[in-house]
């Protein structure tokens, strides 16, 4: 019987032991495993939260926005010492603020711009630079930019610049950090100080708030910032008055635009050495950037009437024109 015991007792350990046998060790996935991991759940977001700092063209530059799987992106940019919100939506970027980075691409038609009276968004891409980080932070510039070919990598186990746990793959480019359970969602991406990987340096991007709804709406007070699309911003080239009597002047002004193209209300006024004024009217007439056009009226009137009967002398011609589209 006691022979039985320890028989029995070793069928047990060694069936023990051949269990233990068959509980393989876990597999460690490789740094490019890792990588096209996190690629592959960036692309998978509905949406999420990029918060960056950079430096571009010698300038230093921040970013907070809101990217959606689609491609879009709405938040605000930074870059030198202006900032304006944006929206980019279906490839067309639209600015709220007159930044330095947003009127660098017309130039002469930025001091107009900023009289506009009803505050519209631009749409405009911005300056190289504007159109650099916006480009970079879509799922597809990131893509491109910071995570394809960086087949050389390494890992070890960190955190990002937020505190939170992170698996960190770093090669001579930079780093990038994964959240270290699947999928591997990108926490933050860096370069290294003064090292230009491709428009940028000392790059840190940090993602949060993934697959948060974000709301997002395309503008529609917009104006485009170019001599064709601009409100009609009207200017007298000249005023010129025919032959006056007693029961008035017929008087001619050309308008232009500086700017757009509308209807434009002109008032044409006779006034005495005094600045009194002794006769007016008012037309209107259509004007363009790309043509004059001549308004024409009578002025007339009991002041200009008892002038011209019975007191006479010097009188002037003048003409004014209404931008109600601007401020001044």
């Amino acid at each position: 019987m006691g022979m039985t015991r320890r028989i029995t007792g070793g069928v047990c350990v060694s069936l023990a032991i051949a269990g233990c046998a068959t509980h393989a060790a876990a597999t460690t996935a490789s740094p490019a495993q890792l990588l096209a991991a996190g690629s592959h759940a960036l692309v998978a977001l509905k949406s999420t939260q990029v918060t960056g700092t950079f430096t571009i063209d010698g300038m230093g530059g921040s970013v907070l926005a809101s990217i959606l799987q689609n491609g879009d992106v709405t938040g605000t940019l930074n870059i030198g010492a202006s900032e304006s919100p944006f929206v980019y939506a279906g490839g067309t970027t639209y600015f709220q603020q007159l930044a330095t980075f947003v009127t660098s691409g017309f130039p002469d038609l930025a001091d107009l711009a900023g009289r506009v009276k009803s505050e519209p968004w631009w749409r405009t891409p911005g300056s190289a630079e504007a159109v650099a980080v916006i480009k970079l932070i879509t799922p597809g510039g990131l893509q491109s930019a910071l995570l394809s070919g960086r087949s050389h990598m390494t890992q070890k186990a960190g955190k990002d610049a937020s505190g939170r746990a992170a698996t960190r793959l770093t090669d001579s480019t930079g780093s990038i950090y994964l959240e270290p359970a699947s999928p591997h969602n990108i926490l933050e991406i860096t370069t290294p100080m003064n090292l230009l990987v491709g428009n940028f340096s000392n790059l840190d991007l940090i993602f949060n708030e993934f697959n948060t709804p974000v709301t997002f709406n395309v503008p529609t007070n917009v104006v485009t910032p170019d001599v064709a699309s601009m409100p009609p911003y009207f200017y007298i080239v000249s005023v010129k008055f025919g032959v006056c009597s007693g029961s008035g002047c017929t008087g001619n002004a050309v308008v232009e635009t500086q700017a757009g193209s509308g209807t434009a209300s002109v008032k044409l006024t006779i006034t005495n050495a005094a600045n009194k004024v002794l006769a007016s009217c008012t037309t209107t007439v259509k004007a363009s950037y790309s043509a004059g056009s001549t308004a024409t009226c009578r002025a007339h009137g009991s002041g200009w009437e008892n002038w011209w009967d019975n007191i006479g002398g010097t009188y002037y011609f003048d003409g004014t024109v209404a931008n109600p589209d601007y401020t001044s």
